[in-house]
């Protein structure tokens, strides 16, 4: 049915006519293309079209026509009728048209039912019009189309350039939900995260292989919106360590609430790792400083241990291990482990293996070279380890050289990622830093070896000083090749030749013995002797003797002959006739063709002297001896006497006229007879005192324990009565008088009984050290009696002092003074240490046998 349509005739009256819509001169001159099968209809449409200054380049009236008209004329829009006759319809016509063209269509339409209608909806078109049709909505309707079209046709550019863009771009892109689903990403995310297929990545969750780090990334941008070159380590599904910058921005709802996370990340492993093994480089020869700084501290397994240690700080490692190898190249020596290898492995094992038994872990030997095992499990040569033994997953060895021969290999274990060149340059610089500390310290050993041993060599030719001449017969042997050696020689020689204080003088030594004519004098021989050097060479050194010395000289030179070296006293006279006693060392030997006699006379005049003092001395002691032995005699005997007779005629006195006298005349004589037995008590006391530097006996061996076990039987009875408590430690045997150190023991236990608190038990330890230093055993007797105050300690020693009445302690104060003198005669010293009111140790020395 053909439907009129309604065309403004006049052109000058229409508004949109005369003043040209924007878009109409956008698209003025289009092609377009009708399809309609009613042809009045498509004639009205072609006029309005031409009246709007569109081109039709043709028009169509079935499905097949039109679509092999949009192939050949490629119009630049379609119109065409929903409803068409033929096996096509319009709509199917429109589907194909724009999925083979890409030509925008609009759809003309007077009725349709819903299905038709549904049908139109699913296939892409760019409106409708419907009949019959105005002059107006086509207009409008063309424009629109046209303009969508070319809108369209940005935006798919657009999305291709977007695409090739994302596609192509080398840092990875990616999209994804706050929860971690990937929505979409570019080939360089998957290159970087290390995944293979996109189809499986997507809508995958990639925060599993990084949950802490992805959850701190959402935190921040919850917070800031988004991130700006962050800088993070994250992990690899095949579990290896990567480095990444990433800058990522948050997308929000309306209500604030993320909903997406958009971003791109860039991989910086290497420049990371590059920055890693630079800070490590640096931290390495901060340690290398380190290391020579704190060695001269450290014994060899110290060393060892630290620099194993910082070896594997510096590659990242879990282990490590340092071993020695045999100078016969044919066994390791297991040596030194890292603090965390140690605790980890519980197996037991040899230290020393031969290497042709030992695994892979030697193959550096082997190689000599760097080895490095990143896949331990399926590694060459592999042995395996016994049970117990820290797990290996990779690791390094190296070996350190000497020349041709393998000193030690240094290795590391278990790092997370596996091992590159810079780990085995790090572990090799360790390993040789060590070499050359252990180097040096064996270096500085046998210097110091050789330095003892040049200094043993000095002391021991430090007697070829003696003999002056045979240095400079030495000398002048080197000087004969050098003429400049041998007046250093001659000047040194002459400078110690003159120099000497002692009296030099070089003869001719006859054939008979005798001492001939002198050769050379020194200067202390013209100046002590008086004589010019030309008058020395006019003499023989007999003339230089003392008359009443001359005779002795035959017999010494006949020794002389003999053993060619000989010292004696005698006496020489000077030019004036003093004479100076002195002691002569005299040796013959050749000097060229010649035999000669060097002569050294030391003026012995103060030694003289000092001999004939200590010779009076002596004889003084002699005389004080005998006194000392007279007056023991008068103390035991004549003084005694009248005492005994005071003493007795006083007893005397008391039995006859006891109680016929009055009360203080019996008083008085009890008196006298106390006075007269204490004086007694003491002479005698003073006599054994005197007698302290007489040995009883020969010094011995003597045990100390026998000693002791006899004091403790002479005690017995005051032992039992106080219930004294004796112990002691294991007592050596000494150099000592056997009477005298009795005395000694006797003394200390029986005062440390004596001075004991009241109510309370005495108790008295025994022990001995040993003063390594001074060759000396150190005694201790220790009790726990009333002790003394400090100001006493020395006057406890003193002969007849006390620090207590009569009435209160008995004795005359005499038996610490006896112990130390014996002490002392044995050289040793005796000492008290005590603290009042709760005891003292009293101490002495003796020498060790």
């Amino acid at each position: 049915m053909t439907e009129s349509l309604k065309i403004p005739r006049n052109k000058k009256n229409s508004a949109i006519i005369i003043n040209f819509s924007y878009h109409q001169k956008l698209f003025m001159h289009a092609k377009i293309l009708i399809v309609e099968d009613e042809a009045i209809t498509a004639l009205d449409i072609l006029r309005l079209l031409e009246d709007m200054d569109f081109e039709v380049v043709s028009t169509a009236s079935t499905g097949r026509e039109a679509i092999q008209k949009a192939k050949d004329l490629k119009p630049d829009l379609i119109l065409i009728d929903i409803t068409l006759k033929g096996e096509i319809d319009g709509i199917e016509a429109a589907k194909k048209i724009t999925d083979l063209f890409n030509i925008p269509v609009i759809y003309l339409t007077g009725y349709s039912d819903q299905k038709t209608f549904e049908r139109m909806k699913l296939t892409r078109h760019y409106g409708f019009i419907s009949k019959p049709i105005s002059y107006y909505e086509l207009k409008l309707s063309v424009e629109t189309a046209l303009y969508k079209h070319k809108l369209d046709k940005k935006l798919k550019k657009s999305e291709e350039k977007y695409r090739g863009w994302f596609e192509d771009d080398l840092t990875g892109d990616f999209i994804a939900t706050p929860e971690g689903e990937l929505l979409d990403c570019n080939p360089s995310f998957l290159d970087i995260y290390g995944f293979n297929n996109l189809e499986k990545v997507i809508h995958s969750n990639i925060s599993k292989f990084n949950p802490a780090s992805w959850i701190d990334l959402i935190t921040i941008l919850k917070e800031e919106k988004k991130i700006k070159n962050r800088q993070t380590w994250l992990t690899r599904p095949d579990g290896k360590r990567f480095h990444v910058i990433a800058n990522v921005v948050g997308v929000f709802n309306d209500l604030g609430k993320l909903v997406q996370v958009k971003g791109y990340v860039f991989d910086d492993t290497e420049r990371k790792k590059a920055e890693e093994n630079l800070y490590k480089e640096v931290e390495r020869e901060s340690f290398f400083l380190e290391l020579y700084k704190s060695s001269p501290k450290l014994t060899d397994k110290e060393l060892y241990s630290y620099a194993l240690n910082h070896a594997v700080s510096f590659t990242d490692s879990a282990i490590g291990f340092f071993h020695l190898i045999s100078n016969d190249q044919k066994t390791i020596i297991l040596d030194t482990w890292n603090n965390e290898a140690f605790k980890t492995c519980k197996t037991s094992f040899k230290t020393h293996y031969p290497i042709e038994q030992a695994g892979n872990w030697t193959d550096c030997i082997k190689v000599k070279g760097p080895v490095v095992y990143n896949d331990f499990k399926n590694s060459p040569n592999r042995k395996g380890f016994p049970e117990g033994h820290v797990s290996v997953k990779r690791f390094i060895s190296v070996p350190v050289f000497d020349g041709d021969k393998v000193k030690f290999i240094f290795g590391v274990g278990n790092k997370i990622e596996e091992y590159d060149n810079h780990d085995v340059i790090q572990i090799q610089s360790v390993a040789n830093e060590l070499y050359k500390i252990i180097k040096r310290r064996q270096g500085e050993q046998e210097l110091k070896e050789a330095r003892n041993n040049l200094e043993k060599q000095v002391k021991e030719r430090t007697v070829e000083l003696k003999n002056a001449f045979e240095s400079v017969k030495r000398e002048a042997f080197a000087a004969s090749q050098n003429a400049k050696a041998l007046k250093e020689s001659e000047v040194k020689f002459r400078e110690l030749f003159n120099k000497a204080l002692d009296i030099i003088t070089l003869s001719e030594s006859r054939g008979s013995g005798l001492f001939g004519n002198f050769i050379e004098v020194n200067d202390a021989a013209v100046n002590v002797l008086g004589y010019t050097r030309e008058e020395f060479l006019n003499k023989t050194p007999l003339d230089l003797f003392a008359p009443d010395n001359k005779e002795e000289v035959p017999e010494f030179m006949a020794e002389l002959q003999k053993k060619k070296y000989i010292t004696f006293e005698s006496v020489t006279i000077t030019k004036n006739g003093r004479q100076i006693p002195v002691e002569i060392s005299v040796h013959t030997f050749k000097l060229g063709e010649k035999r000669v006699s060097l002569a050294i006379a030391r003026d012995i005049t103060e030694r003289k002297k000092s001999e004939e003092e200590l010779k009076s001395t002596v004889k003084k002691l002699e005389r004080s001896n005998e006194e000392l032995q007279r007056f023991a005699y008068v103390a035991s005997h004549d003084l005694q006497e009248p005492l005994r007779t005071i003493s007795s005629f006083t007893q005397l006195l008391e039995r006859r006229y006891k109680e016929q006298l009055d009360h203080d005349a019996d008083e008085f004589i009890g008196y006298v007879v106390e006075a007269s037995q204490r004086m007694q008590r003491m002479i005698l006391d003073l006599l054994e005192y005197s007698r302290v530097s007489t040995k009883d006996e020969e010094f011995k061996l003597v045990n100390s324990k026998i000693i002791l076990n006899r004091v403790i039987e002479g005690l017995k009875n005051l032992i039992e009565e106080t219930n004294a408590k004796i112990t002691h430690d294991p007592l050596p045997t000494v150099i000592a008088d056997e009477n005298q150190l009795y005395r000694v023991f006797q003394n200390i236990i029986s005062n440390a009984i004596k001075f004991r608190k009241e109510n309370k038990t005495p108790k008295i330890h025994i022990s001995t050290s040993i003063d390594k230093n001074k060759n000396e055993y150190i005694f201790s007797f220790s009790d726990n009696g009333i002790g003394i105050e400090p100001q006493y300690f020395d006057r406890i020693f003193t002969i007849f002092q006390r620090l207590h009445t009569l009435e209160e302690y008995t004795g005359s104060g005499i038996g610490l003074s006896i112990s130390k003198k014996i002490i002392e005669c044995h050289d040793g010293q005796m000492w008290v240490e005590s603290k009042f009111g709760k005891g003292s140790i009293f101490y002495f020395t003796l020498p060790k046998p």
